[in-house]
């Protein structure tokens, strides 16, 4: 599917992304913001370059966030060594109750860009909506291996359950790759090969853009974010020239798209409903270990 043009909307600021966990004398930043989930007034995030989930009170923006453990060990302080062994979360799924998890679930991904990176973690949440005991390991090859023969250097970036389906967002990677979404059962049927939609979202600034994340909207569509990272491995990174959200309705079909007006790359997305459209929250990556994500917000017409 191709995506045609753009509109650009003013961004704003919310917050810079600091956390302090409960052995942490003082705050640290969270650098590498990648999959986000909006529960009410909480800001939930997972960080590709750490082993934490962190959460953020949207109506205390100059409070620092809190962090649960995602995945067992310790990672490298060397950048290099750190990014050959981190588990790569890059998308964070809210999962609806269940008899497992009466009060829902959120489920961290790795990318699947490398052998180290199939690993996944879900944390049970409480009757208050935060996560209640430890977290559990999910083994990503199971959902993976059906479909990722199909796609040129697997990288999944995004994730997201609408209704009975599950929708992952594979990211092309500069003029590699291919943008695509793969969606199966939800649950996922053991067996049951999912189907690959093959996406063009074209340009930006002579980039091309690639699927970083995305979420349900109430009337069956649903919302992605995507950057113009120049890079053509799902490894190494690039220089970002801008990001993208974009709206496809229920019927497959894409609604609109908008450049934003920041050059940060967007690597999280969620939405909150309005009275007419809704305010799109996002966080960002700077692919720098020393500079703190940021929280930031635009609103969508309905």
């Amino acid at each position: 599917m191709s995506v045609g043009g753009v509109t650009t909307l003013a961004v704003q600021h919310e917050r810079t992304l600091w956390v302090r966990g409960a052995g942490d004398a003082q705050a640290r930043p969270l650098c590498a913001a990648s999959g986000l989930v909006l529960l009410g007034q909480r800001a939930f995030v997972v960080a590709d370059d750490v082993l934490d989930l962190a959460s953020f009170a949207l109506d205390a923006p100059s409070e620092p966030g809190q962090t649960w453990r995602l995945f067992d060990g310790t990672l490298p302080e060397d950048p290099a060594a750190r990014k050959a062994a981190k588990p790569d979360a890059e998308s964070l799924l809210h999962l609806p109750p269940s008899p497992e998890h009466p009060h829902g679930a959120l489920l961290a991904l790795g990318s699947g860009s490398r052998a180290t990176r199939f690993r996944g973690a879900r944390l049970a949440l409480g009757p208050d909506g935060l996560p209640h005991g430890p977290a559990q390991p999910q083994d990503l090859h199971p959902w993976f291996d059906t479909w990722m023969p199909k796609v040129h250097e697997p990288n999944v970036e995004g994730a997201f359950v609408q209704g009975e389906e599950l929708v992952l967002l594979q990211r092309r990677n500069g003029h590699a790759g291919t943008n695509a979404t793969v969606t199966g059962p939800w649950p996922p049927a053991p067996g049951c090969e999912p189907r690959v939609t093959r996406w063009d979202l074209g340009l930006l600034d002579g980039v091309p853009l690639g699927f970083t994340d995305g979420c349900a909207l109430p009337d069956g569509g649903w919302l992605f974010s995507a950057a113009a990272e120049d890079t053509d491995d799902a490894y190494q990174d690039g220089r970002c020239t801008g990001s993208v959200l974009g709206r496809v309705g229920p019927d497959g079909a894409l609604r609109g798209r908008w450049t934003l007006s920041v050059t940060a790359k967007v690597e999280g997305v969620a939405v909150q409903a309005l009275a007419s459209g809704w305010r799109v929250w996002m966080v960002t990556d700077a692919d720098d270990p020393t500079q703190a994500a940021s929280l930031l917000s635009v609103v969508l017409p309905g």
